[in-house]
């Protein structure tokens, strides 16, 4: 046992003399320092300034990290392996902005009428002369076989079959209200015979795509009218005002319950998907619910976007136009709200707004900041009056915290480590250890 004390003793005084021996040679060598600057001090100043402004050159070089894959997440994780695939191959070019629509009963005229006056809004914004249709993603009409349609026309003397080239006419017939036994129609509303379950697409439509040709059929499909690409219960009324704002209840159940297919894109559509808090009675169908969704999807070019910008939260990179489109339509959003009716906005910018806010230094609390440690530093380091304030030995003190900044990221820029949202807390990691060693030096 007196062995291993006694060899516990000598490393334990050979870590002390290795200890001493390290703390005699830096006090010696800032003793040598202290000495130079009190000997040489203006020279000591201008050779500080010149190599504080020599670092901050490597600033002419520095570059931003804002994708928020890069910066989270190690390089060769199996996220950013499977990212930079689909980027490559399949490039993102759409985003999907939505409204969420809460009322007590969601379906009824007046809760359609100040959905419309919403989506009205949005189609009329104006971002550098561009609105939705110029930067929406575009659809095909599904239904090719509406042209040169039949009609009768009753005139006071007579009737005459005439052909209409419109090859939309006849897609919208008409009717009032749709009970179990009798479909009328009367005015120019909604075609329930044929976009309901009652009537879908007839045998001799089909055969008539199976007996077309490839090439013919890829033609006629090219010619077809595209619209924006946007999902509501509206498109039932074809997004035509003076049909919403004389849609009645009834014709609201009636169309989300029968309707099978859009009236206005073709495809096949179920207007229940878009639903929240459904209620049904006894035979199944719907009367009532708590919720729709409006949703706009938009296409940006893809070659014309500034990744530099992002804040470091995003993954999908857009243009300019787009944000600038996103951040009116989360506007109009917060402002459509009513006593009635409820709009909650989910838009691909929400995300990153909230997170930078969250990430990114507000400049006027780091100017608050600076100037509440400029005050407090005078009236430590000396006393309130004229003789003995510390002014200008706060100045200088301050002046070299943001020298240290400069120098750090210089010589990060220069060694080609980017510059991203983490940084933004070096002004307050500099402000408390600059501060703090101006106490221990005086």
């Amino acid at each position: 046992y007196s062995t291993k004390e006694h060899q516990l003793q000598s490393k334990m005084q050979i870590l002390q003399q290795t200890s001493g021996r390290i703390i005699q040679a830096l006090e010696h060598l800032f003793q040598r320092l202290g000495k130079l600057v009190a000997t040489y001090p203006f020279s000591v100043i201008l050779a500080t300034i010149f190599v504080s402004g020599l670092c901050c050159l490597g600033i002419l070089n520095i570059r931003t990290e804002s994708r928020g894959n890069k910066l989270w997440l190690a390089p060769d994780s199996n996220f950013n392996k499977r990212t930079d695939w689909l980027n490559e191959n399949f490039k993102p070019n759409t985003r999907r902005n939505l409204y969420a629509f809460q009322a007590e009963n969601i379906l009824t005229p007046a809760a359609l009428r100040s959905m419309y006056e919403v989506h009205k809004a949005v189609y009329n914004i104006d971002v550098n002369g561009q609105k939705f249709d110029d930067l929406c993603e575009r659809v095909s009409i599904a239904d090719i076989f509406q042209a040169n349609k039949r009609r009768k026309r009753e005139t006071n003397t007579s009737e005459e079959d005439d052909y209409v080239d419109d090859i939309w006419y006849g897609v919208y017939d008409e009717y009032e209200d749709y009970n179990e036994t009798e479909i009328e129609f009367t005015g120019d509303r909604i075609n329930f015979k044929k976009y309901s379950k009652k009537n879908t697409k007839t045998k001799d439509d089909e055969e008539a795509i199976d007996s077309l040709p490839v090439n013919i059929y890829c033609d006629l499909v090219n010619t077809l009218n595209s619209k924006c690409k946007e999902s509501s219960i509206l498109d039932i009324w074809r997004y035509k005002e003076d049909l919403i704002n004389t849609a009645t209840q009834q014709e609201i159940i009636d169309a989300v319950n029968l309707l099978e297919r859009s009236p206005w894109f073709g495809f096949d559509k179920d207007y229940s998907r878009t639903l929240g808090g459904i209620t049904r009675n006894s035979t199944g169908h719907i009367v009532a619910a708590k919720s729709e969704l409006m949703v706009f999807i938009l296409n940006f070019d893809d070659e014309n976007v500034d990744i530099s910008k992002g804040g470091g939260t995003e993954f999908v990179f857009v243009d300019e136009t787009t944000l600038a489109w996103e951040s009116k339509f989360i506007e109009i959003g917060l402002n459509s709200s009513t006593t009635t009716l409820n709009v909650m906005v989910d838009s691909p910018r929400s995300f990153s707004d909230i997170s930078d806010e969250t990430i990114f230094v507000d400049s006027k609390l780091m100017i608050s900041g600076y100037i509440i440690m400029f005050i407090y530093t005078i009236l430590m380091l000396g006393k309130i009056d004229f003789q003995e304030m510390r002014l200008y030995l706060t100045i200088a003190g301050l002046l070299c915290i943001a020298m240290g900044m400069g120098i750090a990221i210089g010589l990060s820029a220069a060694l080609g480590y980017p510059y991203t949202p983490v940084n933004v807390i070096l002004p307050f990691i500099c402000l408390g250890i600059g501060i703090d060693d101006m106490f221990v030096l005086l």
